[in-house]
């Protein structure tokens, strides 16, 4: 299995090759040397602007690269409120699709379902202690009468 940050570090030198000779440089030489020696020397990547696809870490360490050594404060401000604003969407997607409320609120609308269509509640009616004594009695003079006879 091939390290996917290795694989990375290709991708962002590939396409630091089609920046401006000024933004290239804004990028310190340490920073450029460590993704060299450090990339997947077997993973062949080539980029065209037109339609190559780029992997999702890769376009992340191109944006910090971008915000730390290249963009001006205004950018910076510009970029970071549209993250912001994405990182709000998704939330607000997330919160659509696994809703607590909703969850359970589905769950307990089938179990009221259940309950009302299949159950009914049945009354119970407890006798009172003297009624149960006087039963007991009963039985016993009842059961006795029968012996008799």
């Amino acid at each position: 299995m091939k390290n996917s940050t290795n694989m990375v570090y290709n991708e962002v030198l590939e396409v630091l090759k089609y920046a401006s000779n000024e933004e290239y440089e804004k990028i310190p030489k340490e920073e450029i040397e460590y993704y060299e020696q450090n990339k997947d020397k077997s993973y062949d990547y080539t980029f065209d602007s037109e339609n190559t696809e780029i992997s999702n870490n890769a376009c992340v360490m191109l944006v910090k690269l971008y915000l730390k050594y290249i963009a001006s404060e205004d950018e910076k401000a510009e970029i970071i409120q549209d993250l912001k604003k994405n990182s709000e969407l998704i939330e607000e997607e997330k919160n659509k699709s696994f809703n607590p409320d909703e969850l359970f609120k589905r769950k307990k609308d089938e179990v009221e379902d259940l309950q009302n269509d299949n159950t009914q509640l049945v009354q119970y009616v407890e006798l009172k202690w003297y009624k149960k004594i006087w039963n007991k009695i009963k039985n016993i003079f009842s059961k006795n009468r029968e012996d008799l006879k």
